[in-house]
């Protein structure tokens, strides 16, 4: 019933609304229509369904904060969103739908990623890769900046909450195996076991640091263009964004290989000085 000009990637306005009701997405549609009728458009267009969907999925319209960001701060907000877009891109994470550092809700700037599918399961590699990709705004603030911010803190707590999982829950461990820590029974699972779980989630957190550090320096020209393109237009999307961000495919898979090679060694002689 809402008049829209055509032109909207369905497939990706539904890979970034799973598990909406319907009502919700009904909410969706009606604020991207009263969008559209306030700026006077004839018809609705993707921006505004998916600034429909910002506003659904963070809690609020662009904050008055915007106004109050230095120029230094914008910078670093690009690049982290930019490290965040690059890492999860090139390690294959998922598809970067939509990049923006317009601050909504509690968020000051979002990478939007989806999965091919809606498959439940997660296979190592894939969680590996998303390792990397919440410490890549991070990384890309630290290369750049030489500094990092408390922008970052929720990424961390993220991160350190999947590698705990992996270790101790989804048997992807190489200290206990096919232990899984949840099934030990409280009593004995002693000091031991928990420094144990702490050590070699640490460890998979090192390694994902060290792949995003060897990706954004190989990456550094394409960091910096995603970086400065947000600041000109603080919003990317479709064909501008995956020109900046490369061809990532199966002529790309060698290349991440040897960054995840090229990390691993990196971390053994960091272990053996």
């Amino acid at each position: 019933k809402v008049t829209a000009d055509g032109l909207a990637d369905t497939a990706a306005l539904a890979r970034m609304t799973p598990g909406l009701t319907p009502a919700e997405i009904a909410n969706i549609v009606n604020k991207a229509a009263s969008s559209a009728a306030e700026a006077g458009a004839a018809s609705v267009t993707s921006d505004h369904v998916l600034r429909a969907i910002e506003t659904q999925l963070l809690g609020g319209e662009i904050s008055p904060v915007k106004d109050l960001l230095t120029q230094g701060t914008r910078v670093r907000l690009a690049y982290h969103e930019a490290g965040h877009a690059m890492i999860g891109h090139w390690t294959g994470a998922g598809l970067v739908e939509r990049v923006t550092i317009e601050p909504r809700g509690q968020a000051l700037g979002v990478t939007y990623m989806t999965r091919g599918s809606e498959d439940p399961l997660y296979k190592q590699n894939e969680l590996v890769s998303r390792l990397a990709m919440m410490l890549g705004g991070r990384e890309a603030e630290l290369m750049v900046l030489d500094s990092v911010s408390s922008g970052a803190s929720d990424d961390l707590k993220r991160a350190s909450e999947l590698a705990i999982e992996m270790v101790g829950s989804l048997g992807f461990s190489e200290t206990f195996g096919l232990l899984s820590v949840g099934g030990i029974p409280k009593e004995l699972l002693g000091p031991d076991i928990q420094a144990a779980v702490l050590k070699e989630a640490r460890t998979l957190l090192e390694q994902a640091q060290a792949t995003c550090r060897t990706l954004l320096k190989a990456q550094r020209a394409r960091l910096d263009a995603l970086a400065q393109a947000l600041l000109a237009s603080e919003v990317l999307q479709g064909d501008a964004l995956k020109a900046i961000l490369g061809d990532a495919g199966a002529a790309a898979a060698p290349a991440v290989a040897r960054v995840r090679a090229d990390a691993a060694l990196e971390m053994a002689c960091v272990r053996r000085s």
